[in-house]
């Protein structure tokens, strides 16, 4: 008999595929359109939010796992899948009002704030207890996580790039919870790449809509949520998940630090991102796509692996990681064409 896991995965990628045209269509209906423009790096208009029809999804599928005792048999488990399905259903819904009417910036790193703090707590006060965890790192985790959240949805601006990398941390993150048991996570973590998996059919390499706040929140979200309840419950280095999202983390944080530091209104769309800057050179969508995915099958994978296996230390895995991108993303920044490429 099939693993109940595995029936999960494929009604996530089957159903997402089926139900974005769904949102699509609802999408244009509603008139929630992006239109191309000096800071956005796409040239025709483009349906948004069909990240919907996966988020409803992911809700849906995340809320029967909550009863079923044969593959949640006890309440720590239960508890993380709570704090997953809490969080993912906040993000969502103050994705979904924002793509339909642009939330203040205040009002949705409130709500974001919300989330993580509860998904924390249930996971905390569920966890088995560990002294060196103190409340100054909860405190850090929270910060993390509404980083991360924030930053994915920053890194959605290029044809495809945010779902496949939802797709590769997903399948990269479940491999490292099965080395540790962690067969829960391991579902929710599976379910994230294959929701992401069944969008990305209509996300690349010709966008038939973008995945909108809606879903860009989300993931960012449900992977912070997985990073601390593996933290926390299975006592697993959070540094080794964080090599996993490694390009998405250094290309976002450099590129919001050298903003503040020229005196830019940080928090204002632009195309400053090293993605955006190879989409407006010579890469283009496709050539962006293959150069992230490329970065993470040949430096992020065997990182991961190496440091899992035991082979390489994990902090040095990290060290060498994120200091190779950041000299690739100051490479791309020393590079750029500013005025050429309308870039501000």
């Amino acid at each position: 008999m099939m693993d109940l896991s595995w029936i999960y995965v494929l009604f996530a990628f089957s159903l997402t595929l089926v139900l974005t045209p769904v949102a699509i269509a609802y999408a244009k209906k509603k008139h929630l359109l992006d239109h191309p423009g000096n800071r956005r790096s796409h040239q025709s208009i483009v349906p948004r939010g069909g990240g919907a029809a996966a988020v409803a999804v992911l809700l849906v599928l995340t809320l029967t796992l909550l009863p079923n005792h044969a593959l949640l048999p006890d309440m720590v488990v239960s508890s993380s899948i709570l704090a997953f399905f809490e969080a993912v259903l906040l993000l969502g819904l103050v994705g979904y009002f924002d793509d339909h009417k642009a939330m203040s910036n205040r009002s949705k790193l409130a709500v974001q704030v919300l989330a993580c703090s509860i998904a924390i707590y249930l996971l905390w006060v569920s966890a088995p207890p560990n002294p060196y965890i103190g409340g100054w790192l909860i405190f850090l985790a929270l910060l993390a996580m509404v980083w991360l959240t924030n930053l994915y949805n920053f890194m959605d601006g290029s044809h495809g790039l945010a779902a496949a990398q939802a797709v590769f941390s997903g399948l990269l993150f479940a491999w490292v919870f099965h080395t540790i048991d962690a067969e829960p996570l391991v579902v929710l973590a599976l379910m994230l790449a294959s929701v992401s998996a069944g969008f990305l059919f209509w996300n690349f390499p010709r966008p038939k809509a973008f995945m909108g706040d809606v879903l860009s929140g989300t993931l960012g979200v449900a992977f912070s949520v997985l990073i601390v309840a593996a933290w926390l419950i299975y006592q697993l280095n959070p540094v080794l998940l964080c090599i996993v999202l490694a390009s998405f983390v250094v290309d976002a944080s450099l590129t919001l630090l050298m903003r503040i530091l020229r005196g830019k209104q940080w928090y204002n769309p632009h195309r400053e991102h090293a993605y955006q800057r190879l989409v407006a050179g010579r890469f283009g969508h496709v050539g962006t796509w293959l150069v992230y995915q490329g970065l993470n099958f040949l430096v992020v994978l065997p990182a991961v692996w190496l440091a899992q296996t035991g082979k390489i230390n994990v902090y040095w895995a990290a060290a060498c990681v994120y200091l190779l991108f950041s000299l690739l993303w100051y490479a791309v920044y020393r590079n750029r064409n500013d005025k050429k490429n309308n870039i501000e």
